[in-house]
């Protein structure tokens, strides 16, 4: 049986894109996971804890990176980070035919890894990380060593992967960084059938992080202008950083706004398939939004409901194709809200009943074939 490595700088156990790798290939391949946290009680293979740098000698090899970093030295931050140091110590006496690399940022440690263990590289690049926060004074600080970890990485490895078309075409055409499939963020399939819709009391719920940078306020001010049959249900995760609790404060002088508890991933679409419409008016703030295909967007269709969003350019592709709702012409409160308040409970029941079609080719089975076939294309080259 061959054996993969799957690296990730993210807690596994919770991360969709990472769950859906593991259960595409441990059947049929011996894996061995490094990560933040072990995978979970399904996971079949061997962990590594990927280091964190708490200690102090940690700490020091932490600033002597950053220092090399702002030298421009960026071949050498590597063998400073403990994440590299103490994960090739680990895995120096093993081999892998395959190294399945999750995120730009983690491709310097699959390629020092690659040294010691052997195996192809499948790169999966997630979102459009060289320009993720492009404008922002902290990310322009990163992007030299984005570039350099495109350059040096990315145009090397064996297979890549990423989220949309958009994005894919941004790295082959802006980095020469091939991509070979798109992979979307699909959720398992839920045998959900759409809710009856109450045309006195038509439901729209939003979830996700309480997150300043998607601008929550937003869905605030489209549901102020919506007629009296709507109410809005937010289901956030309180990041702690007061986005939540100034969403709240924003919201409080409209009683037909709610704020329930957030649910775990695997309860989402249960939990959402009570109500009408997902509604996510995205800012376009930078690329990785204005292309965005986020797991939000599906997890709405799983749950089975009408979809209601800002003209984000994946989102809006999906949504025409499988006429799942509404779709503004510009990032207009206004107009999101106009669009919204001339639905009928008719217009809403046929847009859930085609989410109901469309969650049976958009799930986590399209995305585990997709995976299995390129991890052995890879192989294979």
């Amino acid at each position: 049986m061959k054996k993969i490595l799957i690296i990730s700088d993210s807690a596994l156990h919770k991360d969709p894109r990472i769950l859906i790798q593991i259960a595409a290939l441990q059947d049929d391949y011996q894996l061995t996971c490094i990560g933040r946290t072990h995978p979970g009680a399904e996971y079949k293979g061997e962990y590594v804890v990927m280091a964190r740098g708490r200690s102090i000698s940690r700490f020091f090899l932490k600033q002597l990176a950053l220092f090399y970093k702002r030298l421009g030295k960026f071949s050498r931050i590597h063998l400073c980070e403990s994440k590299f140091i103490e994960a090739t110590k680990a895995l120096k006496n093993q081999k892998f035919d395959l190294i399945l690399c999750n995120d730009l940022p983690s491709a310097p440690l699959a390629y020092m890894l690659k040294e010691h263990t052997g195996g192809k590289i499948y790169l999966d690049a997630h979102e459009f990380t060289p320009r993720q926060w492009e404008g922002m004074k902290s990310f322009e600080l990163k992007k030299p060593y984005l570039t350099y970890i495109m350059e040096e990485y990315a145009t090397k490895a064996d297979y890549g992967t990423t989220v949309c078309q958009s994005i894919a075409d941004f790295y082959t055409n802006d980095y020469d960084f091939s991509i070979d499939e798109v992979v979307m963020n699909l959720p398992k399939y839920n045998d959900l059938s759409p809710s009856e819709v109450n045309p006195d009391e038509i439901r729209i719920v939003h979830h996700g992080i309480a997150n300043r940078s998607r601008k929550l306020e937003n869905l605030v001010d489209v549901f102020k202008l919506l007629d009296s049959r709507f109410t809005l249900d937010f289901y956030l995760v309180n990041n702690g950083k007061g986005a939540h609790s100034d969403l709240v404060e924003y919201a409080k002088s409209e009683p037909r706004i709610r704020f329930r508890d957030a649910v775990g991933t695997a309860d989402l679409p249960s939990t959402l398939n009570k109500y009408d419409i997902g509604l996510y008016p995205l800012v376009p703030a930078v690329p990785n939004q204005e292309y965005a295909l986020p797991n939000k967007f599906f997890e709405f269709l799983q749950a089975r409901l009408a979809i209601a969003i800002w003209p984000s350019i994946e989102m809006k592709n999906l949504l025409i194709e499988h006429d799942l709702g509404v779709v503004s012409e510009n990032y207009s409160v206004e107009e999101l809200a106009s669009l919204i308040n001339a639905l009928s409970a008719e217009d809403i029941a046929k847009f859930k009943k085609n989410s109901d079609e469309a969650a049976k080719t958009l799930n986590a089975d399209d995305s585990l074939a997709k995976i299995a076939k390129g991890v052995a294309a890879c192989l294979n080259k």
